[in-house]
């Protein structure tokens, strides 16, 4: 039946795309992968993998400028794209239907890692006294703020239900809440400032959404002059950075509240803040008096 396509590699890749078992956000990111498969355009049958496409998709990669974004792709995401691609070409030879596996030969080389894009408190109180121009916006900017004082990612913000809440030490909490992504159980508090958004909607967030929300949230970005790139990722980033360990929070701790099932994946937030730096000088200069 594979053989019959004119496209057999692409249509295997976009049905074991759909068979697989996985969250949904890894499944709608497969199928970006497969949208960037169709677009590169030299493997599309089985006799197609081969090292010379893979040296050529690595290319086509690192040039491609994305249609919505307008921008290159990171070197995060070339190598993500490459770890899709392996992937499959993987399953494909343990199933039998290609000879060989070209990425045994292939070496992606070291991609750089983007520093992870974070708001400072300065910034985020100037996008909450922001005016948004649109009720549209308006609900996006509550959102991204709701993910700058949770830390909750989209699909589990979306994912949420606020109006099961409970009391506890004069406190709002939400039940034990589990990760789309992961199954990670974890624990929030609603801070002051989500509580203040939520009453807004009477604590039923509508839901939008992760395309018509990052295009509003690319309006925000340039209507607000913010002067950061702002994402979905950058509100998570905020709460872990300038939120949790800025406000000298454990790190083990944040691991806890983001729901991460490893410390190392939490250890990427574990910058060193200016403030922190100061606190450091001073404390030398102190002893040097």
């Amino acid at each position: 039946k594979i053989e019959k396509t004119d496209k057999p590699f692409m249509e295997w890749v976009r049905k074991r795309t759909e068979e697989k078992r996985c969250s949904a956000a890894t499944k709608r990111q497969n199928r970006l992968f497969c949208n960037i498969l169709e677009l590169f355009g030299r493997i599309s049958t089985f006799e197609d993998v081969t090292l010379p496409n893979i040296h050529h998709f690595d290319d086509f990669l690192k040039t491609h400028i994305g249609i919505k974004t307008n921008r290159p792709l990171t070197d995060n995401s070339v190598k993500a794209y490459h770890s899709r691609m392996r992937s499959f070409i993987s399953e494909a030879y343990s199933y039998g239907l290609i000879k060989q596996n070209p990425y045994t030969r292939f070496k992606c080389g070291r991609c750089l890692t983007a520093p992870r894009m974070y708001l400072t408190m300065e910034e985020l109180n100037y996008l909450q006294s922001w005016t948004p121009p649109t009720k549209s916006r308006q609900y996006a900017l509550d959102l991204f703020l709701i993910q700058c004082y949770t830390g909750l990612s989209y699909s589990d913000l979306m994912a949420t239900d606020f109006t099961i809440t409970e009391q506890h030490e004069g406190n709002i909490i939400l039940p034990r809440t589990t990760r789309v992504k992961t199954g990670t159980q974890f624990y929030i508090m609603l801070l002051p400032p989500v509580v203040n958004i939520l009453k807004r909607y009477n604590y039923n967030l509508p839901k939008i959404s992760l395309c018509g929300y990052t295009a509003q949230l690319n309006k925000i970005e340039s209507e607000s002059n913010i002067g950061k790139h702002i994402t979905s990722h950058v509100g998570r980033h905020t709460f872990a950075t300038t939120i949790a360990l800025g406000s000298g929070i454990p790190i083990e701790v944040v691991s806890k509240m983001l729901g991460h099932t490893n410390i190392q994946t939490t250890q990427i937030y574990a910058k060193i803040l200016p403030q922190q730096v100061v606190a450091g000088f001073n404390q030398i200069k102190k002893k040097l008096q």
